[in-house]
């Protein structure tokens, strides 16, 4: 009898820690959540500030201003990319480094074409812009696991960077590539998306 009752309280000792068990902490449960920090989806605006910058021996420029994208369209064949218009309202200083003089431009609507490729479940290819270098491309993870508001990804180098706000897009976005050329982008959310 004293066996049974030995067994008996086994079981339900048993009962009674298998289900905590199975119960995951919470910092468990966070990296099973997979949120999508760059939505992609035809008509969505955002506004941005932007930046560019280019260097080189003899002459050196600053473009300033805010830009407009808007996702224009998606392909049918894959992989599927998605088209952007950028258009680009700001000013450019350029400056001769040996004579030192200056010259500045209003811009009005500069219009460029910008994409998003989705290459896989979860890696998106962001094609753009830059002066001298002409279109630029940059990878990053879409899908994320994590339940964070924004995340934050490094690129090749720590001064080549960005951020992404779930259900968002990208909140900013820093890359520079140099050579004998320097050149560099940045973009700032202002609003997005609507």
């Amino acid at each position: 009898m004293k066996n049974c009752l030995s067994f008996i309280s086994l079981l339900v000792l048993l009962f009674v820690l298998l289900p905590s068990c199975n119960k995951k902490n919470s910092s468990d449960a966070n990296e099973d959540v997979i949120n999508d920090y760059l939505p992609l989806k035809v008509g969505a605006k955002y506004k941005y500030d932007y930046m560019a910058s280019y260097g080189y021996i003899d002459e050196s420029s600053v473009t300033k201003g805010q830009c407009i994208w808007t996702f224009i369209s998606k392909s049918t064949d894959e992989p599927v990319i998605y088209q952007v218009e950028q258009y680009f309202s700001g000013y450019t200083v350029t400056r001769n480094n040996y004579t030192g003089i200056k010259d500045s431009t209003q811009i009005e609507s500069q219009f460029f074409t910008l994409s998003f490729e989705v290459l896989n479940s979860s890696q998106v290819a962001f094609n753009f812009v830059m002066t001298y270098w002409g279109k630029s491309k940059v990878t990053f993870e879409r899908f994320i696991r994590s339940d964070e508001t924004e995340t934050c990804f490094r690129l090749d180098s720590p001064i080549n960077r960005g951020c992404l706000r779930k259900d968002v897009g990208i909140t900013n976005f820093t890359y520079s590539s140099c050579g004998n050329h320097c050149s560099s982008v940045s973009y700032f959310l202002i609003e997005g998306p609507y």
